[in-house]
């Protein structure tokens, strides 16, 4: 017995220095293999920091405390998002309901959104619906609340609160030209020209002919 637990020591001694042994690495790297720098950033773009609707503290929309989805220029425009349908078609958490022939309603949270806003003015509906398409050319970006947004709206009921922001002037010369086709026979052309007019004024001209098989 004690020549066999001898003989177990040793085994577990010389086992241990084994594995205790350090393992060094080549010193000579392969100076011909090729090496691949990866840099990832968020499409800015598409991601919006702040929002307008939710409170004019200028928090961010992270500290807001409520759900917010913007829905920027760029999506619009790579996706196109030409009226405002299709926007909160897109839109997490807001349903869009047709009905008859040019009637809309749109909900969020089982409720009827009445609370609509153009750069944070007002415009309540009490029925909810809106007669017709509205382009989104004219808008920078789109802006929905989820919830009653009490704070700035006031009593509302506790759907959503959606706000059009319209674009603005820019101090530099802009020209930007599209023409989209489509099938049904769908032909769009948006133009948007921006710049100063003077020393003291900027203007900034939105023009959308769009022609849709009927």
């Amino acid at each position: 017995m004690k020549s066999r637990a001898f003989k177990l020591s040793t085994l577990f001694v010389a086992t241990s220095s084994v594995f205790a042994t350090p393992l060094f690495a080549n010193d000579q790297t392969d100076k011909s293999i090729e090496k691949i720098e990866v840099l990832g950033k968020n499409h800015s773009n598409y991601l919006a920091v702040e929002a307008e609707t939710a409170s004019k503290l200028g928090i961010s929309i992270k500290e807001t405390p409520q759900s917010v989805r913007v829905i920027t220029r760029a999506l619009m425009n790579d996706f196109s998002l030409d009226d405002v349908n299709q926007v909160l078609e897109t839109t997490p958490g807001v349903s869009v309901e047709k009905i008859e022939t040019d009637r809309t309603y749109y909900k969020a949270r089982g409720f009827d959104i009445t609370n609509f806003q153009v750069d944070g003015l007002g415009l309540p509906q009490e029925s909810g619906a809106l007669q017709g398409t509205l382009d989104t050319a004219i808008y920078q970006r789109i802006e929905v609340v989820m919830g009653a947004n009490g704070m700035m709206t006031g009593a509302g009921n506790p759907s959503a609160t959606v706000n059009f922001i319209r674009k603005r002037p820019t101090d530099d010369l802009r020209a930007d030209v599209s023409i989209t086709a489509g099938s049904w026979s769908n032909m769009r052309l948006d133009a948007d020209v921006s710049g100063r007019l003077n020393e003291y004024a900027a203007g900034r001209a939105v023009v959308v002919k769009q022609k849709l098989k009927t």
